[in-house]
C-alpha cells in the first residue's frame, strides 16, 4: 500500500510493504516539498 498526501504546498508521501516470511511489516514515510519529494516517490515505487 502506497499514498500521495498533500497539505497546502507539502507532501506525505507514507509506503507498507509486508516483509514476506518474517512477520512484519516496512513503513517508509517522507514529508516536503511537491518537487524534492516527487523524485523519491519515482524511485520507491518504481519496485
Amino acid at each position: 500500500m502506497a499514498g500521495l498526501y498533500r497539505k497546502g504546498s507539502r507532501y506525505l508521501y507514507v509506503e507498507v510493504a509486508e516483509v514476506k516470511g518474517r512477520g512484519l511489516l516496512r513503513v517508509f514515510m517522507a514529508m516536503g516539498e511537491e518537487e524534492t519529494l516527487k523524485p523519491y516517490v519515482e524511485v520507491f515505487s518504481a519496485g
